[in-house]
This record gives structure tokens, sequence and C-alpha cells, in this order.
């Protein structure tokens, strides 16, 4: 009986998961929050705000790949909380991983609107630069991963994945790819004789951006190999760099590595 379950118990983890999200209505979404809006996780009621509830909202394992942590769990909260115009999340379950159920996070909770929020004037684009990097987006550009052993189309494919991602992280201010390749284009700029992280410095000041990412992405047999790397424009130093392996298809790249790598790069 008890090899029985270490089998099953091993099984499981090899298997691992992946997250959704499920959303129940209670009243009418409101307008989608920006990408800077900061969502709340509270653990209880906020008992000194008024507020509505919008709905209730879940994070479930799909069962398919290990992209599951609390962070990741919380984010997919936090994404969908914004675009349904909420201000905070009220956990009311929180699930943690067992070798029998699930290997992921998991976690329920109700997404609220505060109604008594004063209204405050944007920031201007001044006001935006002198803040700290970790109280606003960050203005940075995304250069195409480059293909080791896969196809440009496919690595074309899980750059605009990516992106996708790295928007949905609410850190980031991205510049339009095609307006970068427009200014590019414009000063007829192209790589000579630098190294990667030189290269991207070059094109973030030309283009205007504060920080730059870059990567690759290769195959070895069936195993996919993401790496990347968040470079400082004005030092040249690595900010932050995320390795990823992934085992199976493409698809599974999509899926799980490129999500997981746009929240670590942003947090590590």
């Amino acid at each position: 009986m008890k090899r029985l379950i270490l089998l099953i118990s091993l099984l499981i983890s090899t298997i691992g998961c992946s997250l959704r999200t499920s959303y129940v209505r209670i009243n009418d979404p409101l307008p989608p929050k920006p990408a800077t809006h900061k969502i709340e996780i509270l653990a209880e009621v906020p008992r000194n705000r008024k507020y509505i509830e919008i709905g209730t909202i879940a994070t479930h394992d799909t069962g398919f790949t290990t992209a599951g942590s609390r962070t990741q769990s919380l984010q997919r909260l936090m994404i969908e909380a914004r675009k349904l115009g909420g201000d905070a999340v009220f956990i009311t379950q929180e699930t943690l991983p067992d070798a029998f159920s699930s290997t992921c996070w998991r976690h329920e909770g109700i997404i609220i609107a505060y109604t008594d929020v004063k209204k405050r004037d944007n920031p201007t684009a001044k006001e935006v630069k002198s803040m700290p990097m970790n109280k606003r987006e960050i203005y940075i550009a995304l250069l195409e991963l480059s293909p080791k052993n896969i196809s440009k189309s496919d690595a074309s494919i899980l750059t605009d994945k990516l992106r996708v991602e790295l928007y949905y992280t609410g850190n980031f201010q991205l510049l339009e790819r095609e307006k970068m390749d427009n200014i590019l284009k414009e000063q007829s700029f192209q790589k000579t004789g630098c190294t990667d992280t030189e290269y991207a410095v070059q094109i973030g000041k030309l283009v205007g951006v504060e920080q730059m990412i870059i990567g690759e992405i290769g195959l070895i047999e069936n195993v996919y190999l993401l790496t990347l790397r968040r470079i400082d424009v004005e030092t040249g130093k690595v900010v932050s760099s995320v390795y990823e392996e992934t085992e199976g298809t493409l698809k599974d790249v999509l899926q799980n590595a490129i999500p997981s790598g746009a929240i670590k790069i942003c947090n590590e």
C-alpha cells in the first residue's frame, strides 16, 4: 500500500499542474483598470472602506504542467480583477499543494471595487519618471527571442506570447514592436561586433526605454530551454535573469514556460 501511495505521489509530481480561472458575476463589471492599477490581496473584508462585490473568482488545476505556485495563482486573480474593474480580491479560501489532489496552489476569492475612492489627477510623465521603479511601470522594449535549433517563426510566436504576458503582469509599459522596428529602420541600425547585452543597450538608448528584455529559446531533443535577461539601459547591468526548462511541445512552452518566465523576470 505504501508503495502504491509513493507511486501515485511520484506520478502526480511528474504531471504537475497548470492554472485556469473561473468567474461568477455578482454585479455588472466595471470598466477595466489600467495595467498600472495595483490590486490588493486581502485576508479579511475591509471594514473601513465602502465597496461593492463584482463577483467570485477562483483558480483551478488543469492537470498538465508545473506552473502553479502561490505567486502565480494570486497573479492570475489580480489580472482578472483588473480586467473587471476591481480594486482588491478578498481571499476566501487558499488550498495548498498536496500529492493526492493537485500540486498547484489554488485560491478562491471575491473581487471588490471601492466606492469611496477619491479622484486624483493622473501624474505627469515627469512625475512618473521620478517615481521609484518599484512604485510604477517600467518603460521597456522586448527584442525577438533568438532561436536555437528551432525555426524563426516559432521563436516569433513565443516572443508575441511573452509580450502579452509581460503586459499582464502590470509591471511594465511596453514599447510597441512596430514603433521600435520603425525607429531602427529609420536609423539604419545594425548589430556589428557587439555582444547581445551591448546590442540591447544601444537599442534601448535609441528608442528611449529604461530597460530591455532579451532572451533565447532553444530545443534539445524534446526539452525546450528558455532564458531571459532584463537589462538596465543606463548602466548596462543585468537586473534579473530567468531560466526555464519545459519538456514536451511548443504548446507546453506557450502555456507554461512563457507565462512563468514573464512573472519571474519582473519579480526577481
